[in-house]
């Protein structure tokens, strides 16, 4: 019995961990660009799109980050493997 139970949570808490996806996501429009930057389920995230000017996003902690330029109305996206201390940015040129 003892055994079953045990199982069952572990199986529950697998379940759970799985479905779960972490989000802390903030939204903004600086500079006419759509800003999206923080924690999601795959990491620290900058996402950032202007429709008319070339532009890029950055994530950063310590020696290590992650920078992505691309042409105007393309998603610039930088992404770290880490879910806490970075430092997000975006720029336009």
């Amino acid at each position: 019995m003892k055994k079953k139970v045990l199982i069952s949570l572990l199986l529950g808490v697998m379940a759970v961990s799985t479905t779960l996806n972490v989000h802390a996501l903030s939204t903004s429009n600086p500079s006419g660009g759509y800003w999206k930057y923080g924690v999601a389920g795959v990491g620290s995230i900058s996402s950032y799109t202007h429709m008319s000017k070339t532009h890029s996003a950055t994530v950063s902690k310590g020696s290590n980050s992650n920078f992505n330029k691309r042409s105007a109305g393309t998603e610039a996206y930088a992404r770290l493997w880490v879910y806490s201390g970075c430092n997000f940015y975006y720029n336009t040129y």
